[in-house]
C-alpha cells in the first residue's frame, strides 16, 4: 500500500510568506496486523473446503455471526502452525484437525 508522507521543503522551495513549503512523497505503509489478518481468512476458508463445508449454510447460521465467530477464533488461534501442516500434508490427511477451534461448527455445516 502507498501512502503520501508530507516533507518540510528547502529554503529553495518555501512559500510566498518566507515559510518553508510542505511538499507530497510517496512512501509505502507497513501494515502487519493486516497480513496477519488475510493469513488468516485465507487459512480459515482452506480449512473449510478441505472439510467440505458449505460455505452457504455456514454464512446463513445464526444471520452470518456463526461465520464471524469462526473467523475470530481462526484470527486468534494459537495453533497457526498445526493448522498449516495440516493444510499442507502432501496427501491431504484423512485425520480430523483435532487441534481447530472450529471443528465442530464446520462439521455442523458439511456439504451434502
Amino acid at each position: 500500500m502507498t501512502a503520501l508522507k508530507v516533507v518540510s521543503g528547502s529554503p529553495a522551495t518555501s512559500g510566498h510568506n518566507g515559510t518553508a513549503a510542505a511538499r507530497l512523497e510517496p512512501t509505502t505503509i507497513v501494515w502487519p496486523m493486516s497480513r496477519h489478518v488475510e493469513r488468516q481468512a485465507r487459512r480459515t476458508h482452506e480449512m473449510m473446503e478441505r472439510l467440505g463445508v458449505n460455505a452457504t449454510a455456514l454464512a446463513r447460521l445464526r444471520c452470518g455471526e456463526a461465520y464471524a465467530e469462526a473467523r475470530m477464533k481462526c484470527l486468534k488461534c494459537v495453533q497457526a502452525r498445526e493448522c498449516l501442516l495440516w493444510l499442507d500434508a502432501v496427501p491431504p490427511s484423512a485425520e480430523l484437525p483435532g487441534f481447530c477451534p472450529n471443528l465442530e461448527l464446520f462439521e455442523s455445516c458439511k456439504k451434502m
